[in-house]
């Protein structure tokens, strides 16, 4: 059943909330039966509408049609993550050229040195999921930060699936996870056979019940293998912003050194 979308963005409203973040379809092809569309009834409340997109393409188009910043995910990015196989170190820099609205590198981002290097490619900041996932705060089971955390976990600990039925995710690579990839491969693009392993109350239950990481096809960015700890949101974020500062400051020194490079800066 389609949900209240129009009701729900009136409770946005009314509880004052000043930004909101879009995905999917564009807010903008988003009506209601009274002639406004999602993007026409938030901006008219003046909330700042961020869009999230996984191509350039996209972007633009979201862009034309009113959005005042986008969340651009890539090939890295834990959740869905489009069909192009485009990976940041291009996106970034190619929507940096071609957009005129403010960005944010989204996914695959848990260390200062990448926020440095989103600055460095034309973004606002950056958009973390996996690294929150991570924290003290987060409501999730104990268990399942600790595996994002374990030694065990690195940048190959991810796995794409359902690409066979134009839905491609990214999740933590588990025995299930491998078993979807096993039916994919012999039944491609009939996801009633997958259905039952990528339940969401599958996913409800490792999050928030059983706690069991290998029980669910569970979203999962790249930037868990550079996780090892699990720190507070303001030890997280203070740690990141001071690794940026000291990456930024560090390579700017190098640049003016370098041998017959600051006559040309």
């Amino acid at each position: 059943m389609t949900p209240d979308y129009q009701s729900i963005v009136q409770a946005v409203i009314d509880m004052d909330v000043r930004i909101v973040q879009t995905a999917g379809n564009g807010p903008h092809k988003i009506t209601f039966p009274d002639g406004r569309s999602m993007l026409s009834m938030l901006k008219a409340a003046g909330i700042i509408v961020i869009h999230k997109c996984m191509a350039v393409r996209h972007a633009i188009s979201a862009e034309k049609a009113g959005v005042d910043c986008i969340s651009l995910g890539a090939y890295e990015y834990g959740g869905h993550t489009g069909d192009d196989e485009v990976t940041h170190w291009v996106s970034q820099p190619t929507a940096a050229r071609k957009l005129k609205v403010p960005f944010l590198v989204a996914g695959a981002t848990s260390v200062g040195s990448q926020l440095a290097a989103a600055l460095a490619m034309g973004a606002s900041g950056v958009e973390i999921g996996t690294g929150f996932m991570c924290t003290q705060e987060c409501p999730i089971k104990q268990s399942m930060k600790d595996r994002i955390a374990a030694p065990e976990t690195d940048e190959r600990s991810t796995i794409l699936l359902l690409r066979s039925v134009k839905n491609t995710g990214r999740f933590y690579k588990n025995e299930l996870t491998k078993e979807v990839v096993k039916i994919e491969s012999e039944a491609p693009g009939d996801f009633g056979k997958l259905a039952t392993l990528m339940t969401g109350k599958r996913n409800y239950s490792s999050f928030h019940e059983s706690g069991d990481p290998d029980d669910s096809a569970w979203t999962c960015g790249m930037a868990a293998g550079m996780i090892s700890t699990i720190p507070t949101c303001r030890e997280f974020m203070e740690t990141m912003v001071a690794e940026a500062v000291q990456v930024i400051q560090q390579q700017s020194q190098h640049l003016v050194k370098a041998p017959g490079l600051s006559s040309r800066l």
